[in-house]
């Protein structure tokens, strides 16, 4: 038997399925227009069957014989799949090759799928997910939604240029074609924001950010090396460290008396007298190039990086000393056998 085809009459079916299930009914349409086109007699040579494309050979209990019974059980599947990973992208992919994004995005099949369906949904209060553009991260929008208010504080320049490509990517896979490359447009974003960043973070050591005073100011010594030793133990934390000594960090670390990795060789340096900006992503660029790989060419003092968004500081004989991640101390640890950059300021 054949059934009626079209989202006119069985979109509100779906509708009601996907509110009986937990699922937003936007999000379920656009799944059964990508799976079958709301076509009840669709089969796939996969043997995919019905508007929700499901397999009997791997959903054995499924009931496909009717239109309302396919959207039934699909919407139910879904459902169960949205409460398990908890958002639309690993969802639908698993709904489709059986595997996580994390796990599935290799597959150009899965890629395109996800992002057919993502690409323009806006979702219940929300902008559709990252899979539009895989790597991006948080939920861009790509049509009816401004990128200003999904990523508040981002320039207006960024702003276009993300939407734009966005925009494109989501056209380029439409049409069958591989979407750009994110990676340049995202370092054109860093650029722009470094000296933005430098100095809200400046700005935010020198008060005590959030709402705290100067904490426990360090007596100082007469090389950057003695005074970073000085605050062994001391404990990491993210935002927080002026020129003058450990400070309450902000973020996840409002509630710790620390400093960050690029706040620790600020203030081991400004011992010396010599003024460092306040983020890795500036400080790679101060004083001259020393060699990334000749350990004979590292003296004590200078900035070692394995990767823009980290520094430590040599401390001689083969070691550095680095404030490492939340939830660690200051400490001295065997130096890698090769950085990014290392920087020597004076």
């Amino acid at each position: 038997m054949a059934f009626a085809t079209g989202e006119a009459k069985w979109g509100p079916v779906a509708d009601r399925y996907a509110r009986q299930y937990g699922v937003d009914p936007a999000l379920f349409r656009r799944l059964v227009t990508q799976e079958s086109g709301w076509n009840p007699n669709a089969a796939s040579p996969a043997g995919a069957r019905g508007l929700t494309q499901v397999v009997p050979k791997w959903h054995p209990d499924a009931d496909l014989s009717t239109p309302e019974s396919q959207l039934n059980y699909g919407a139910k599947h879904f459902g169960s799949l949205m409460r398990k990973y908890g958002n639309p992208r690993d969802a639908l992919a698993v709904y489709n090759s059986g595997k996580p994004w994390a796990t599935s995005q290799a597959y150009g099949e899965t890629r395109n799928y996800v992002t057919r369906i993502l690409g323009g949904y806006k979702g219940p209060g929300s902008a559709p997910d990252a899979a539009a553009v895989p790597g991006v991260g948080p939920a861009l929008s790509t049509s009816g939604t401004s990128t200003t208010t999904v990523l508040p504080g981002l320039d207006p320049a960024s702003a276009r240029e993300i939407g734009a490509y966005m925009r494109q990517s989501e056209a380029d896979v439409l049409a069958g074609r591989n979407p750009a490359d994110i990676g340049p447009l995202a370092q054109r974003i860093i650029s722009r924001r470094r000296s933005v960043v430098d100095t809200a973070l400046t700005a935010v050591g020198a008060a005590g950010f959030p709402g705290g005073e100067q904490q426990g100011v360090v007596d100082g010594a007469a090389d950057p090396v003695n005074a970073a030793k000085g605050v062994l133990g001391t404990p990491y934390s993210w935002g927080g460290g002026t020129p003058s000594g450990p400070t309450k960090g902000f973020g996840r670390g409002a509630n710790t008396v620390g400093f960050d990795c690029s706040s620790l060789v600020q203030y081991a340096w400004a011992k010396a007298g010599v003024q460092l900006p306040r983020t890795t992503y500036s400080q790679i660029h101060v004083g001259r190039g020393v060699s990334t790989t000749n350990r004979a060419q590292w003296l004590p003092g200078d900035l070692m990086f394995p990767s823009t968004g980290h520094v430590q500081m040599y401390v001689g004989n083969g070691k550095v000393i680095e404030a490492p991640r939340t939830g660690g101390r200051v400490q001295i640890v065997p130096a890698r056998s090769s950085y990014i950059a290392v920087r020597r300021p004076k």
